[in-house]
This record gives C-alpha cells, structure tokens and sequence, in this order.
C-alpha cells in the first residue's frame, strides 16, 4: 500500500547501504581511524558524495598522495563542498600533486569564504596579506580575518590583531579587543601579546596589574617566557593590587 500522509517510504536496499556507509566514512574521518575512514568512505565518494570526496582527499594528502588529494579535492570542490573548496585551495598553493596555481586558488578561497567557512576566511586574509594569487592588499585581508574572528577563529583573531598593531593608525583598542577574545579562548600566544600591549602601552594606556594577569594566565597554560615579566610586574604592584590579580587568575 502507498505511505500513509507524514511516512517515509523506505529507501532501496543499495541505498540503505550507501548511506550506511557514507555516515560510518564521516565518523570514522571525525574520530581519525584514517584506515575505517579510508575502508568507508571510497565507494560514497566513487558515487559522488562530496563530503567523502572530500575525506578522502584529507586522507590521501596525510598519506603524501598529493595527486590522488588534487582530484578528490576538486571533485568535491566542484560540487560546492565549501571545505572540498578550501582544501583544493591550499593544494594548488603548492607544486605536490600538480602545477602551482595562485590566483586559481585565490578564486577557491573565495567561494569557500563567500559560505561561511572560518578557515577558508582566515587563509583567504592570508593570502590577500601575502599577495598569493592577486597583488597584497591589507584592507581586503583584514575584511577577511574580521569575518572569521567575528566567527571565533583564534588565528584570524590574532592575524587581525597583529595586523593592527603592525599598522597603527590612531589607537582604538580594536587590536586589545581581539587579543582579549583569543586570550579567553586560551590562546597563549594572544595572551603574551596582550600581555605585552598593557605592559608597554600598546593600543592603549599602560596597566601593569592586566599585564600580570595575562602573563600569569600564559604561563599557567605553559608559555616559559611568561615567568620572567610576570615576575618583574610583580615587583611594580602592591599588596592590594596584587591580590585582586591574582584573585582574577
């Protein structure tokens, strides 16, 4: 009898299957057993699954099978798998697999970016920045990181940030601004520069009790060259100052 209003009629058995294994190749590829991933998800990619084209040009690049990652990435690409995109992108950055091809990839990062992806926003920046595939140009690689560090992205956050610092204009506070929200990611890089824009007076007024507590946050979090300056602002804080730091640590 025909499904009733509401069912789902059940799918062909081979279709059942592939599904199947297509989700197996998108678990196994998140949990990283590259051979399950590998074991899965060919046959859904031989069939056009651009999820698993895109696994498995992952998988071949892990493997330095840099042609074989070069056709499964641009399947995948193709077919507007935004991280297939990404992927073919920093393949054709490099000569492994095939000929360079810059501006190509630059078009790739674009679409990738243009869906929302973060990683891709965050390598077209640097690649605008670095001038590969298209002259440099610092106002459209700052465009680029602002939409991934709008997003979370640590290292657009910490790209933008430098990028301010490196090119000041008037002091805003926009390069503390994205340092701070990479430092709470616990981003020890973006806490030491952090550190070291109140301690100096970076993008801002000088405030040795913040510069303590970041360079104390960076070195609880294992950054070595934290504990000489953090240290030495501790010699410039009194008592009260000092326990309200730490406290805040």
């Amino acid at each position: 009898s025909p499904p009733q209003p509401g069912a789902t009629p059940e799918a062909p058995l081979d279709q059942a299957v592939s599904r199947r294994q297509a989700n197996n190749c998108y678990l196994y590829f998140t949990i990283r057993n590259l051979q399950r991933a590998r074991d899965n998800c060919e046959q859904p990619a031989t069939a056009g699954d651009a999820k698993a084209q895109h696994h498995m040009a992952s998988l071949a690049r892990s493997n330095e099978d840099f042609a074989s990652a070069r056709q499964w990435a641009q399947r995948s690409a193709q077919q507007g798998h935004a991280p297939g995109q990404l992927l073919y992108a920093e393949l054709l950055q490099s000569t492994r697999g095939g000929e360079q091809d810059a501006a190509s990839a630059l078009e790739w990062l674009h679409a990738a970016a243009a869906q929302g992806l973060p990683a891709a926003q965050y390598a077209a920046g640097r690649a605008w920045q670095q001038g590969l595939g298209a002259s440099a140009d610092l106002k459209r690689s700052r465009s680029f990181w602002q939409q991934a560090a709008e997003q979370g992205h640590v290292d657009a956050q910490l790209a933008l940030a430098e990028s301010l610092l490196d090119n000041p204009g008037t002091q805003t506070g926009a390069a503390r601004s994205w340092l701070t929200r990479a430092a709470r990611q616990g981003s020890t890089r973006a806490q030491m520069r952090l550190a070291e824009c109140y301690a100096q007076g970076l993008d801002g007024s000088a405030d040795p009790e913040q510069a303590y507590i970041w360079y104390s946050l960076a070195l609880l979090g294992g950054e070595s060259a934290a504990q000489a300056p953090a240290e030495q602002l501790a010699t410039q804080l009194n008592s009260e100052q000092l326990v309200s730091a730490q406290s805040r640590i």
